[in-house]
């Protein structure tokens, strides 16, 4: 019994671990797909618990399947618990059905729809937890005594039952903690590493690895590649005159306005203080003209509303380059974004400048 007990909790341990690989970002499942995954796992978890099962003697043998319910309760809430319940009922009916295991699917499937709805209570993830390992150890309780009560020994049983479960529900619920905390923190260095803390762009770091990543695959592919370097015009005054608070604020709504003006699989970097980059795959130096144009007038168009409902104009200048069909390094696609924003700020700011043709240095003025 001690041994069938000991492999349980290692059965726990490992679906645990398991399943912090599968959900690799700690926040809660939200998404249908996600839901619907999580509770595929845990079912299938909850399948294997059953499979090695406690036996407490030669005729009685209980298992803990209720944890892995509770599990995809928990952090799934109701669509991930009643399909965690009916993979385990399905798994239990496959290992062998006879007319006493109906009432064990039944069970199941109602104990699914109980944490299901537990989940939705508005209380701490380790009340609904303990709620849940009562509520679902009682029903089995009862079901057990149903099946037991003629045995002589019968509340020895119930009493194990209800140890092995608070037991079992205990080290399952720190394991899952303790792994959910410890992807969370590795998510959130993760994170901070690549993000930059004021805008929640991509940061230099990302921009040296993602531009090679993506050059390679352009060079290698003959596609095209556009890269856009902006400044903000006359950042310093902003900063001298409204202070560094506003100027944060002109960053972060710049920033919402790039997400807003590209396409989906671009890619947008704060490369420090008031200079920004966009990747854009896949474009023609006229689309890439486009977008850049496009930047500039939303952000010329756009009303900068400081405290005390101060209203300041703001604009940017762009330098574009497009990669057509010859290879080019990292470090020339940037040696040349750079001079076009140069020639883009010294023409006046305010503007884009587009070299399309940096082989021969012929330049194509917007």
């Amino acid at each position: 019994m001690i041994r069938d007990l000991f492999i349980h909790i290692c059965i726990m341990l490992a679906s645990c671990f398991l399943g912090g690989m599968f959900f690799k970002n700690p926040h809660i499942i939200e998404r249908f797909k996600e839901r619907v995954l999580l509770g595929l796992l845990t079912g299938i978890f909850g399948v294997i618990l059953m499979q090695f099962s406690i036996q407490i003697d030669e005729n009685v043998i209980i298992d803990l399947r209720q944890i892995a319910i509770i599990v995809a309760a928990i952090y799934g809430g109701f669509l991930s618990s009643v399909c965690s319940s009916l993979v385990i009922s399905v798994g239990r009916f496959l290992i062998g059905y006879n007319f006493n295991i109906s009432s064990v699917l039944v069970v199941t499937i109602i104990i699914g729809i109980l944490m299901g709805i537990i989940s939705k209570l508005r209380i701490t993830r380790k009340r609904k937890w303990l709620i849940m390992v009562m509520l679902s150890t009682f029903i089995f309780s009862l079901l057990l005594y149903s099946r037991v009560n003629h045995l002589p020994h019968y509340p020895h049983i119930i009493v194990l039952n209800w140890f092995f479960s608070l037991i079992g529900g205990f080290i399952a619920y720190q394991s899952v903690e303790y792994i959910r905390k410890s992807a969370y923190l590795s998510y959130e260095h993760k994170r901070q590493a690549s993000t930059d803390f004021l805008t929640g762009l991509k940061n230099p770091r990302e921009f040296d690895s993602l531009l090679s990543e993506t050059l390679a695959h352009s060079n290698s592919k003959s596609r095209n590649l556009s890269l856009l370097y902006l400044d903000v015009d006359y950042f310093k005054q902003i900063n001298d005159t409204y202070g560094h608070p506003a100027g944060d604020f002109v960053l972060k709504e710049l920033a919402k306005i790039l997400k807003e003006s590209v396409r989906g699989n671009d890619l947008i970097f704060r490369n420090g203080g008031e200079e920004f980059a966009v990747l854009l795959l896949d474009t023609s130096t006229l689309q890439s003209n486009y977008i850049a144009e496009r930047i500039r007038k939303k952000v010329e168009g756009h009303k900068f509303i400081l405290g005390q409902e101060i209203i300041i104009k703001v604009t940017i200048s762009v330098g574009v380059v497009t990669k057509t069909e010859s290879a080019i390094t990292p470090t020339e696609l940037i040696k040349w974004a750079d001079r076009a924003l140069y020639i883009a700020k010294n023409r006046g700011r305010n503007q884009i400048y587009s070299i399309s043709n940096y082989s021969n240095e012929k330049f194509i003025t917007h």
